[in-house]
């Protein structure tokens, strides 16, 4: 096998692996027509205080108006509510609501099931080889902090 066909087969099933694994995590808050970005932002909200859109854009790696799409979307869901600073009308926030936050304890429930069940099956031998492979993963991702292609 060339060098070359290994790096594409790793990278193919690299984008197998996340794409199935947000599926599955997410499968509850797609079904309900909550996106995947829509739950990353979710579990940024998950501390209960009211967070700046900006930081919401900078903490996704996303776009102004992205972000206020994913607000849009969550707050039809009635799972955020967005507030106005009175100083500054400009200003922004976004906050959990009470069916947010269950919304959210529900979702985290069913991503911690997911995760026992996917490795429950398992050989102890093979969950460790799993584990290894996976930090080796994202310890070489870590390093790779200034990598500029």
């Amino acid at each position: 096998m060339s060098e070359g066909s290994y790096y594409l087969r790793l990278s193919g099933l690299l984008q197998r692996l996340i794409r199935n694994l947000h599926v599955q995590a997410y499968r509850p808050s797609l079904r309900q027509g909550v996106s995947l970005s829509g739950c990353r932002l979710l579990f940024l909200l998950r501390s209960g205080e009211p967070v700046e859109m900006n930081k919401i854009r900078k903490n996704l790696s996303v776009t102004g108006a992205f972000a206020t799409s994913l607000a849009d979307q969550l707050v039809k869901h009635k799972l955020v509510v967005r507030q106005r600073n009175d100083m500054d009308r400009r200003k922004v926030t976004i906050m959990l609501t009470d069916k947010g936050k269950l919304y959210l304890a529900k979702l985290e429930a069913h991503r911690k099931q997911f995760f026992r069940v996917l490795v429950d099956g398992l050989k102890e031998e093979d969950k460790r080889t799993m584990e290894r492979g996976i930090s080796i993963l994202v310890d070489s991702l870590e390093s790779m902090k200034n990598f500029n292609v």
